[in-house]
């Protein structure tokens, strides 16, 4: 199966996920909008400011960027 990054970019610092997470396609990846929601409602309660997620494959190819 193969594994997903889901990296956080707050402000100008690239915080790594280092474990990934293993799933079976991209459209399992509408599971984890939940999850990205869920932390996105936390750096809001933190006053970030600018902040997204980068998601890569296991190969560290960016798929695609979520930003607020």
């Amino acid at each position: 199966m193969p594994r997903y990054f889901f990296h956080t970019l707050i402000d100008d610092r690239l915080i790594w996920d280092a474990a990934g997470q293993e799933l079976p396609s991209l459209l399992s990846l509408e599971d984890r909008e939940l999850t990205l929601a869920v932390w996105s409602e936390v750096f809001d309660r933190q006053g970030r400011v600018s902040r997204s997620f980068v998601i890569t494959d296991e190969i560290g190819k960016v798929l695609f960027v979520t930003s607020r």
